[in-house]
């Protein structure tokens, strides 16, 4: 395996993913509503129940780390077990955990997902740990990094710009996949993206950030044109649309297996395609590697066991459909 002389810091959110699966989970219908009804008191029996390590900027960096990569987590977990339990997983996957900070105010994050069937789920989400990150914790940090990964968007704009003011300073370049853009308002948000090097939008997103709904294609062309330099628009259906260097690039899925478990696809997805551009490998074989992962991690409930170390790769095609821009 190729080793990478270019040191990345991930930021984002660190926790355990809890899927909690019964056929009681189905749902009872009225009318064009579904929903779950439950009897107050009851009991629920599971047909299965897995707990594994999960969060954004975890599953991004044991994609990194996995490929070779020297890489580093700023996150914040609690002060519990749940916590020492997920940094001897940092350690194990040899990821850096200095920045690991922890917190006793608050519980390590979790994510309970109810589920009958893997893809129709409801999920209930504790983030109060990653939500304690401030500018100050991220000002004082003086790790050597070369690439800054932002695997969650920040709920406080002032971290966000801390991140970004960090990567100045060290002459970092950025990769950030901001989900839930609804945290900021778009205008403010497109600047931020333009300081990017890479940005990683899903398709509804990328559409809500646009204001409508929009192919891969038609996304990709709009955030050319609001000036992001390099990115890629995707999603679980139909692949994904890369842009980079005036041009862009069109490619299906993988896979075609039944997704089990899509939780984690999306941050593998993006740490993937980051890999492989920091291992200076081509285009067409960043855009294989991050489907491959995504495929593998989708058909897998939990993530971690799912991220391939060196994946055998198929070929994936790969459409050139933009020329250069005038």
């Amino acid at each position: 395996m190729k080793e990478s002389t270019l040191p990345v810091l991930v930021f984002g959110s660190t926790g355990y993913d809890i899927f909690a699966v019964s056929k009681h989970f189905k749902g009872q219908t009225d009318g064009q509503a579904q929903s779950i009804v439950f009897d107050h008191p009851s009991q629920i029996w599971l047909d299965n129940s897995i707990s594994e390590p999960g969060g954004a900027a975890l599953l991004a960096s044991i994609t990194l780390a996995r490929q070779g990569i020297e890489t580093q987590l700023l996150s914040t977990i609690g002060a519990d077990g749940l916590g020492k339990a997920l940094r001897a997983i940092v350690r194990e996957e040899h990821i850096q955990d200095t920045a690991l900070a922890q917190t006793a105010a608050h519980s390590t994050d979790m994510h309970i997902h109810i589920t009958s069937s893997g893809r129709d789920q409801t999920v209930f989400h504790y983030m109060g740990a990653f939500l304690s990150s401030n500018k100050q914790s991220v000002g004082k940090l003086t790790s050597h990094f070369q690439w800054l990964r932002i695997a969650d968007i920040p709920a406080d704009k002032k971290v966000l710009q801390a991140l970004l003011n960090l990567a100045d300073k060290t002459g970092a370049g950025v990769s950030i996949n901001p989900r839930f853009v609804h945290t900021y308002h778009s205008t403010w948000l497109l600047k931020i993206l333009q300081r990017c090097a890479w940005v990683f939008l899903n398709r509804d997103e990328a559409s809500l950030l646009l204001g409508g709904y929009f192919s891969l294609e038609e996304a990709a062309e709009k955030l050319q044109a609001a000036g992001i330099v390099s990115g890629v628009v995707y999603d679980d259906y139909d692949g994904c649309c890369v842009f980079t260097g005036g041009q862009r690039y069109r490619a299906g899925l993988y896979g075609k297996s039944k997704t089990l478990e899509p939780s984690g696809a999306e941050s593998v997805f993006c740490s993937a395609f980051l890999a492989s551009v920091l291992l200076n490998e081509s285009l067409e074989a960043s855009i294989t590697h991050a489907s491959a992962q995504a495929s593998s991690v989708r058909s897998v409930v939990g993530s971690r066991a799912a991220i391939l170390q060196k994946p055998a790769l198929r070929k994936l095609t790969i459409k050139h459909v933009e020329g250069e821009y005038s």
